[in-house]
């Protein structure tokens, strides 16, 4: 099925008053990489506390059950091959939300649950500044925060690399990969093994791609050929939005788009009229029928 919405409006973000507070050489990383610098700038932008420890907790968010059950599978034997080695790997949704870690060091995992690198704590970088996982997804891409590149004073003895997961099919992020450790301990090869983690896991996602979602996708690209709103296509476990509707949806949105639009369309092909969202936002959205040698997807 494919939902239009429109689009609301957003508020701005007020960050702390003129002050800076961006990598010196007493505040920060002796020498800040440009990304570390961009990634302190934006951190102070969104009125991250160098100084505080506090982190934002999700206990009852949506897993993203499609992306997990790809990456268990990867994620348990790069663990069995690593049991002998002071790390910890962490996947997180697109989000920044961690929604699984493995390591087999039980004062790393004691460490990690007091730094709140667990799972249910988000690691988005407006949330907690500048950390590998949630500047992965800011910029796109893999990346390295190493000790004191750490925009918070209290994860600075702590080093990690991440990698987004993207679906092969739409090409949107699902989640990342991160392997982390004491800075102590870091190891060069870290950054290699969570790239090629992240491979596996979308190649798992590929193979795991069915007929019916392919059809899905088709319809979307044609939607927003033509359209400029928020476009949103959607099974029961799958979804793809345009660049407009991504900033409107969380994780949790997904089920209440498929139960809106399935009662909706259960005696028509089409409908519009007015959905709530999971923060409780009322819009406007039509939805309709995809359908595949006339069955409905």
């Amino acid at each position: 099925m494919t939902s239009q919405r429109i689009s609301r409006s957003g508020s701005d973000v007020d960050g702390r008053d003129g002050t800076t507070d961006l990598p010196t050489a007493t505040n920060g990383p002796e020498i800040a990489r440009p990304e570390i610098a961009l990634s302190w700038q934006r951190s102070v932008t969104s009125g991250v506390v160098r100084t505080s420890a506090d982190a934002h907790y999700v206990p009852c968010a949506a897993v993203p059950l499609r992306f997990l059950r790809a990456a268990q599978p990867v994620v348990d034997r790069l663990a069995d091959k690593l049991q002998d080695h002071p790390v910890a790997i962490i996947l997180a949704d697109s989000d920044a939300r961690v929604i699984a870690r493995r390591t087999s060091q039980p004062k790393l995992a004691t460490w990690l649950d007091r730094l709140m690198v667990s799972t249910g704590f988000s690691l988005a970088e407006a949330a907690v500044g500048t950390n590998a996982i949630g500047c992965a997804l800011e910029e796109r891409g893999p990346f390295v925060v190493d000790g004191t590149e750490h925009f918070r004073e209290h994860l600075q003895e702590f080093s990690c690399c991440a990698v987004p997961v993207h679906n092969p099919v739409t090409g949107v992020i699902n989640g990342v990969v991160g392997i982390g450790c004491r800075t102590a301990a870091r190891c060069s090869l870290m950054l290699p093994l969570a790239q090629e983690t992240a491979e596996q896991i979308e190649s798992r996602l590929s193979e795991n791609t069915s007929h019916s979602e392919r059809v899905l996708l088709e319809s979307f690209l044609k939607t927003t050929r033509r359209s400029s709103a928020a476009v949103v296509s959607l099974s029961r476990d799958f979804l793809v939005s345009n660049t407009v509707a991504g900033p409107l949806l969380s994780p949790a949105d997904q089920p209440i788009l498929w139960d809106w639009a399935s009662r909706m369309l259960a005696a028509c092909d089409e409908y519009t009229g007015e959905l709530r969202l999971s923060d409780d936002v009322i819009v406007v959205a039509r939805c309709t029928k995809v359908t595949d040698n006339r069955q409905t997807i």
